[in-house]
């Protein structure tokens, strides 16, 4: 490896590459072995050149790519000679892209920063230097293929027809490297591309690929210069015709890739095509929800608004332009019936087969939660590009940044957890509830839990519930109180659980005094089968699987009255003791602690991050909550305390003591337990049925139990 020489310098300057760009981005001198050596040559050839790094952000080096000095000349049509393979890279590699050394991770994935794609290490530098002038932020990121037609290259190998290993052709994999949703990427090919047309359709493949990678792609057009066979964008910035400023003025001028739409036939099919050919990449068609879905740059969004017949017209009327300007008479009139409000129905129609979505393949990944800036991560709380491919039909209406503070909103949850009566009860309650929030935004019900904030009232916990569901938006859901108590679903809590699909925070409406809840539905709904059949009105029925947890917001426990442990072990009852006195109640409270949105959803995120590493643990209070709350709801134990005795030398007849738990339920004003249920409860304490000779005739007993006074 040595230094560049003089004559380096001279020649890369005269290309709009001062020594200072050609040091940053690594190029150095080698001698013939050592240039033989990068690209593996043996032989008597003169591989004297100059070395240049093919690098990726936080990869370092892949490859060298060597400019040869001397390289061989070939004869051209007209008898004159060319260089061959001036610029060579290892054989047997696949066709990689040039990025300049000083880009960043970042620069490739800021769907706000352009892109332009162009010929080679050199005129990618000339643009970087462009790029950068007189800013230390790129305004553009330079790219660079090896060829016009090295965006594609073999991808993979596959056993062709006769058995044999053939190569895969296909779009190179430093393409998908790259956010392209929603970017503009301009095509910047040299000026010989107005009369080749191969480097024409190099162009027009590339802009197609690019598209259907959600980029909005131009093509930017050189003009030929003075003394150069073919100017390239190097050449165009160091020539006196040309220069930076004129070039900017180009880029701007850029005419916009359209697809041509009058390849496609002229019938319902072919208006189809051309649909798709538009909007291929960033629309699917669900058929149990009988909805499209489009790609909005962050999310998956339902089209309830007319979103994709309005992208028809547009198309239609497009191939209405681009008929009239080929003077094709028959597209004309084809094209000009296309507009029909018919045509354009039957256009759609016929694509929604090309690109079905099922419901299962939307918001399948359980640990990505989707914000305004990317896509999180919530075992580690990294943040990645949104990606079309994830399928996620909603995004939190807030950006995540891991330093954002929420101080007020910490002061008023201490508050409500009772930071003056005790400091470490309240630790120990927010901690828990930073946890328990963190994992209400995993989609995953591994937990089997039920979050019950209760409390008499003026306490801030329907505040705080509010809080976070206009927080993370579209991921949080309601159900009404209705749909966990009642016995019957009616057609609105059918669609309450509909609503469930894909949603993390699910908060109910407040309970009633003398609510009780339906333990099976309780199970059903919250973490019980996996699966949750629903339906919406004019839909049809679907399945999906379980990724919510519930909050109930309760002023009054509901009535559970089975103690089957599988219910109890769902319930986690956070206290909510303090009242806040009157005078000293802010009605904006929610609004202000708003303002710290994204403190807040960091917080939530690091409980998140927390779940997954450590599990959900109940404190003190919140088990011991749960405990009062089982012994109040038992309804046998104030039968039991009041009329019974647990002996294991004891027994009674099971008439006698149904007879007895029955006109104790009466006087109380209670509704008794049906007697199947009384017996299983009974035997649940540990006594079981018997046979017993009462004046020589057999009776039915229930052994280790007697009624107070005697009675058998």
């Amino acid at each position: 490896m040595a230094s560049l020489n003089d004559g380096d310098l001279q020649a890369l300057g005269a290309r709009w590459i001062p020594p200072e760009l050609a040091e940053a981005a690594g190029i150095y001198r080698v001698e013939s072995a050592d240039g033989a050596a990068i690209i593996g040559r043996k032989g008597s050839g003169d591989y004297a050149g100059l070395a240049i790094p093919y690098t990726w952000p936080g990869a370092g080096t892949r490859e060298t790519q060597l400019r040869l000095d001397h390289p061989e000349l070939e004869i051209k049509r007209d008898g004159t000679t060319k260089p061959k393979a001036k610029y060579l890279l290892p054989p047997g590699r696949s066709n990689i892209l040039y990025v300049p050394d000083m880009a960043t991770a970042g620069n490739l994935d800021d769907s706000q920063l352009p892109i332009i794609i162009t010929e080679g290490a050199f005129k990618v530098l000339a643009l970087w230097r462009m790029a950068t002038s007189d800013q230390e932020t790129p305004r553009y990121l330079p790219l660079g293929l090896t060829g016009v037609w090295s965006w594609r290259g073999t991808v993979g190998k596959q056993a062709g027809a006769d058995g044999s290993r053939q190569a895969v052709k296909g779009p190179i994999p430093d393409l998908a490297r790259i956010t392209w949703q929603g970017r503009r990427a301009y095509i910047l090919f040299d000026s010989d591309a107005a009369r080749n047309k191969s480097v024409q359709a190099a162009a027009r493949g590339l802009a197609g690929e690019l598209k259907s990678r959600g980029a909005e792609v131009y093509l930017v057009d050189l003009p030929d210069l003075a003394d150069l066979e073919k100017t390239g964008a190097d050449d165009y910035l160091a020539h006196p015709d040309g220069g930076p400023e004129r070039l900017l003025e180009r880029i701007s001028a850029a005419r916009e890739y359209e697809p041509d739409l009058l390849r496609y036939g002229m019938h319902d099919v072919g208006n189809s095509e051309r649909l798709l050919a538009h909007l291929k990449q960033e629309i699917r068609y669900c058929y149990p929800a009988r909805k499209w879905l489009y790609y909005a740059g962050t999310h998956w969004e339902w089209d309830t608004s007319g979103y994709l017949r309005r992208r028809a017209k547009l198309v239609m009327t497009e191939y209405h332009r681009q008929a009239l300007i080929a003077h094709n008479e028959a597209h004309e009139t084809f094209s000009r019936r296309s507009l029909d409000s018919k045509r354009i129905e039957n256009a759609l129609s016929l694509a929604q087969c090309e690109l079905p979505i099922e419901m299962d393949e939307l918001d399948r990944d359980p640990y990505s939660l989707n914000v305004l800036n990317g896509t999180v991560d919530c075992r580690s709380g990294a943040l990645r590009p949104h990606l079309p491919e994830d399928y996620i039909t909603r995004v939190i209406p807030f950006r995540y940044d891991p330093q954002a503070k929420c101080a007020a909103f910490l002061v008023a949850l201490y508050r409500m957890m009772g930071l003056e009566q005790s400091e470490e009860r309240s630790t120990r309650l927010v901690h828990f509830m930073q946890t328990a929030l963190g994992y209400s935004l995993v989609g995953v019900t591994s937990e089997k839990v039920v979050f019950l904030c209760h409390g008499a009232g003026d306490n801030g916990k329907t505040t705080l519930l509010e809080l976070i569901r206009e927080i993370i938006g579209p991921y949080s859901a309601s159900i009404s109180t209705e749909s966990l108590m009642s016995k019957n679903l009616s057609n609105n809590e059918l669609a309450d659980l509909a609503n469930l699909r894909g949603a993390r925070f699910v908060r109910s409406s407040e309970t009633e005094q003398g609510q009780r809840l339906n333990e099976a539905r309780l199970k059903r709904i919250t973490q019980g089968m996996g699966i949750i059949r629903a339906c919406k009105k004019y839909e049809d029925w679907f399945e999906f699987p379980e990724s919510h947890t519930l909050w109930i917001d309760a002023n009054h426990r509901p009535v559970v009255r089975g103690q089957d442990p599988a219910i109890w072990n769902r319930l986690a009852l956070i206290p909510f003791e303090v009242t806040i006195p009157k005078a000293e109640q802010d009605p904006n409270l929610r609004q202000k602690l708003l303002a710290e949105a994204e403190g807040v959803l960091a917080w939530m995120i690091q409980g998140a991050v927390r779940w997954c590493a450590e599990g959900l643990h109940r404190p003190e209070e919140v088990t011991s909550a749960v405990d009062a709350w089982r012994t109040d709801s038992d309804p046998l134990a104030d039968y039991l305390a009041e009329c019974c005795e647990l002996d294991p030398t004891a027994w009674v007849s099971s008439g006698a003591l149904w007879d007895s738990y029955a006109a104790w339920a009466e006087h109380s004003g209670i509704d008794p337990l049906t007697r199947t249920v009384f017996g299983l409860r009974i035997t649940g304490l540990g006594c079981h049925p018997g046979r017993r000779k009462v004046h020589g005739s057999a009776i039915r007993s229930m052994e280790g139990i007697r009624i107070r006074g005697g009675e058998r």
